[in-house]
């Protein structure tokens, strides 16, 4: 192959490049991006990441987030995964991240229209056209990482199936495996989930082509072609599947032992929280119109929106009321809040329109059927007898939240739509003058729609949001008057009013441009080449335009405020001056939302933490005893700065967080209380309860002392039959020694004892181990989610180990199916070259 043959597609990448770095130029001069989920992430790995630069050993648990959790959902290693190694090189290690995040997107969409075969510079118009959708520069701004790399490798796994189907089942199976691989490498298991029900939806359609083709000789090969590969790509992702896969089991997406709990049977999140980002069904003219739903929760206004006059009209000096006018709640759509809207692009809308009406090739009706699914799945709680049924009827289904991001991967097939009917008119497939009628039903279908809201839009709809009423008591606070009030909010919703009109005519604007350049060609006034690449600058200036208003150079900031926020604040500095003696307690940081926060780990062990997979016992513990009244934590502190002593008639809060060794307290305010009745790393009960039931269990911690009793399981009572215990003064047990997966204890009892240990119980797949003297023994459950020891008379060294059976088989099977990625590579690609050195030979 020569190198005039790859040029255009090198200068393409090239091209690519260029777009993703001057749209993120801030990055080229040091400049970052404070994305929150990245930072999020960061702090949970904190503990773990130092412990690997310190001993050079990968932790299994981590104890930074919610008492102690599992460490490969937070932080991991797997030396004998190819596509690890691949995906890591390809997103971390190119360019500068952001940059990188773009410039992979593009190359991989443009990569996937050249597997189904389109030309070139359709392949560029289709990837600007996917990549510069607002949702995935919206992601990119809130550090939804695994989110992007998932996307990039969904569409070119779709179209490496699909001409596996075609009969290129050597190069096919190789892309699967590939692109399988780094999609499964991704670790975004709900954008995977998503591409493979469209992956069957395809199937579907392969096959029935196939057999009204009579080649399902020719199929049933591909599928088992695609079966082998997929073997392939899940092998080599073994060491992270296999104990998610584990771990899963016991998180929120997993069963209840509570009878009292009403989510799906046999596993599964409540329906209310699975649903609770759905997309509105008129939202979702976003697509065409990006301010249709107000944009973004707290977005800006300018000097000449009606809220900044009616400030300035009352008297507001005009600085405060342009200051005021900048983060202004003005989304009114369903959803709790968001950064911004789902827009797909007016040209990119108009021209689907049109494709769907020329294209010739059938297939564009399943990509239609695709959009349309996906869309009704977005609507989640808001179209209830569809939804509903795949969320109690679907394997899988209800393991996953926030149904609005099917947003992100719509457009796919959307722009698909646009190459098929792109691919006949500039194959010369039509007669210029056969589509201006098309083109006039298209302008009128899609531009007519922009034109309605763009003159009636603002008489439409009550621009009334579920939270303008909470607002209105704010301002009524702020101002002192219930009339300046009103008027406020009457201002806000014209001027969500306003933006709605506003980008409604932006977009016809785009619509007519984009139909006059088509028209021009479809009249012979400019050559294809000229059209094509007009329109794609016309996509590219539209939805570029868009994305500005939410990732723009604002967004970047120096390195030393990017990082600002891993930095001690004043009550980090006084807790860890406090803790010098004993740095292994847990701290309850209500200075910040404590169950949705991970960065009060970067300085100690929290309480709380950020993650979308918490141990469901653990969350059931903390919904039923000391997050859902915050407040009476507060009340339980006293003005010496100290928690006060456990009382048996005391309700939540104060037992609870001293059995899980808080020591100190952070109140909203940022001032630190320590909790002298923080039990530490273990201590000895007086006495124990075989409870009936988990309810009971959880029951029972409401009003406790977890110095006098513990509250057993009724599946762990055989561990302590025949144990009667004689309250020892003199028993101690202290902590020798911590790592994150290996803590050892001393203990010297004059009797026998049940020890308590302030850590949270594991035991499913990968298990915590207990040793006595260094033989292994059993432990059991208290308290809902500590562990505990019998431990005999004497003096004791105690051990915990955690231990995973399975990490050493699935990393065994990641390097064999890495190997035969790797082989598979190699082989396609001498293949490639033996067959251009053949045709390459004169005859």
């Amino acid at each position: 192959m020569s190198i005039k043959k790859i040029l255009p597609d090198l200068a393409i990448i090239f091209f690519f490049f260029i777009l993703s770095a001057i749209y993120n130029y801030p990055e080229l001069s040091g400049e970052k991006l404070p994305q929150n989920d990245v930072l999020q992430a960061q702090g949970a790995s904190k503990e773990l990441r130092d412990y690997k630069t310190k001993t050079g050993k990968v932790g299994l648990w981590t104890n930074s987030m919610f008492s102690g959790m599992p460490a490969n959902m937070v932080y991991s290693e797997r030396p004998n995964s190819l596509p690890l190694w691949l995906g890591r090189a390809l997103h971390y290690s190119l360019m500068p991240f952001t940059i990188n995040t773009v410039f992979m997107l593009l190359v991989t969409s443009f990569l996937a229209f050249l597997i189904l075969g389109f030309d070139r510079w359709i392949g560029v118009l289709g990837a600007i056209g996917i990549v510069f959708a607002s949702y995935n520069f919206i992601n990119i701004d809130a550090g939804h990482v695994s989110k992007l790399v998932a996307q990039s490798y969904g569409f070119p796994l779709i179209a490496s199936v699909i001409i596996t189907f075609r009969g290129k089942y050597l190069l096919g199976g190789v892309l699967t495996a590939l692109f399988a691989g780094l999609e499964l490498y991704s670790n975004h298991v709900q954008i995977t989930y998503y591409i493979f029900i469209i992956l069957l939806i395809i199937s579907l359609y392969e096959f029935i082509r196939a057999f009204q083709a009579k080649q399902v000789k020719e199929f049933m090969i591909g599928a088992l072609v695609l079966l082998i590969a997929g073997g392939i790509a899940f092998g080599s992702n073994a060491s992270l599947l296999v104990p998610n896969y584990e771990y899963s089991k016991q998180t929120i997406r997993g069963p209840s032992e509570l009878t009292t709990n009403d989510q799906t049977k046999g596993g599964g999140l409540d329906i209310k929280y699975a649903f609770q980002w759905s997309y509105g069904k008129m939202e979702s003219f976003t697509v065409l119109v990006p301010n249709f739903y107000g944009g973004a929760s707290g977005g800006e206004l300018s000097k000449k929106s009606n809220m900044y006059e009616t400030l300035t009209r009352r008297g507001v000096q005009g600085r405060q009321a342009e200051q005021f006018v900048k983060q202004q709640p003005l989304y009114w759509g369903d959803m709790p809040f968001t950064s911004g809207p789902a827009y797909y692009g007016a040209i990119i809308c108009f021209l689907f329109v049109f494709s769907l009406i020329v294209a010739k090739n059938s297939f564009k009706w399943w990509l239609l059927g695709i959009v349309v699914f996906l869309l009704l799945l977005s609507w989640g709680r808001n179209l209830t007898w569809f939804n509903d049924f795949f969320f109690y009827n679907v394997p899988l289904y209800n393991k996953f939240r926030a149904v609005n991001m099917l947003f992100s991967l719509i457009n796919i097939f959307m722009v698909w739509g646009i190459a098929l009917g792109l691919k006949d008119i500039f194959n010369g497939e039509f007669k210029g003058k056969d589509l201006i009628k098309p083109l006039g039903y298209s302008v009128a279908i899609v531009g007519g729609l922009a034109a309605v809201f763009a003159l009636l839009g603002g008489g439409l709809f009550s621009f009334e949001a579920a939270g303008d009423q909470k607002y209105l008591e704010q301002l009524e606070k702020m101002t002192g008057s219930k009339g300046f009030a009103m008027d406020l909010l009457s201002a806000l919703q014209a001027d969500r009013a306003s933006l709605l009109k506003a980008d409604a005519l932006r977009s016809l604007i785009f619509i007519l441009l984009a139909a006059g350049v088509l028209w021009a060609f479809f009249t012979e006034k400019i050559k294809k080449e000229y059209a094509l690449v007009a329109v794609t600058l016309l996509i590219l200036v539209d939805l570029w335009g868009v994305n500005k208003r939410y990732l723009n150079t604002k967004s970047f900031k120096k390195p030393r405020n990017a990082e600002a926020a891993k930095k001690p604040q004043p009550y980090d500095l006084e807790i860890l001056q406090k803790a010098q003696k004993d740095p292994h307690y847990r701290v309850l940081n209500t200075a910040k939302s404590p169950m949705n926060d991970a960065t009060t780990s970067f300085h100690h062990k929290s309480i709380g933490g950020y993650h979308g997979a918490k141990l469901r016992r653990y969350q059931e513990l903390a919904d039923a005893h000391f997050t859902r009244n915050m407040t009476s934590t507060y009340m339980l502190r006293t003005t010496q700065g100290k928690l006060r002593q456990h009382n048996p008639n005391d309700s939540n809060n104060v037992s609870i967080l001293s059995m899980l060794n808080m020591r100190f307290l952070v109140d909203n305010g940022g001032k630190v209380f320590e909790n002298t009745n923080a039990m530490g790393h273990a201590w000895f009960v007086d006495s124990y309860k075989v409870v009936n039931s988990s309810d009971e269990e959880l029951a029972l911690l409401t009003k406790f002392d977890p110095k006098k009793i513990a509250f057993i399981n009724p599946k762990y009572a055989k561990e302590v039959q025949g144990l009667t215990i004689k309250p020892d003064n003199n028993a101690t047990i202290k902590l020798l020694s911590y790592a994150p997966d290996v803590m050892k204890y001393e203990a010297n009892v004059g009797s026998k004892q049940l020890a308590v240990f302030s850590e949270i119980f594991y035991d499913n797949g990968a298990r915590w181990v207990a040793y006595i003297d260094g033989k292994p023994v059993s432990h059991l459950r208290v308290n809902y989610v500590l562990r505990a020891l019998v431990v005999p008379a004497g003096k004791h060294t105690i051990e915990f180990r955690f231990i995973s059976k399975t990490l050493a088989i699935s990393e065994s099977i990641a390097l064999i199916s890495s190997i035969l990625l790797l082989l598979g590579i190699a082989g396609a690609i001498g293949l490639y070259f033996k067959k251009q050195k053949t045709e390459s030979k004169p005859e």
